[in-house]
């Protein structure tokens, strides 16, 4: 399993396209036996959106390093 970082202080910028991205990025994975584990860094906001949260999960992001 190769682990990709995903660093971009924008990625819950825009939580519509971040969302179906993630959809996107969970079909991929399963489809291909999930090869990615997922890292990720945003702000902290990112936990008052428990969808957000679902989907990075399906996306296979396990670890993630949250700012304020």
């Amino acid at each position: 399993m190769e682990i990709a970082f995903v660093v971009d202080d924008n990625l819950i910028g825009n939580k519509v396209a971040i969302k179906q991205t993630l959809r996107e990025v969970a079909k991929w994975q399963e489809n291909n036996g999930y090869p990615l584990m997922l890292f990720a860094e945003a702000s902290l906001d990112l936990a008052d959106d428990e969808e957000l949260m679902r989907l990075m999960t399906e996306a296979n992001f396990t670890n993630g390093v949250c700012g304020h």
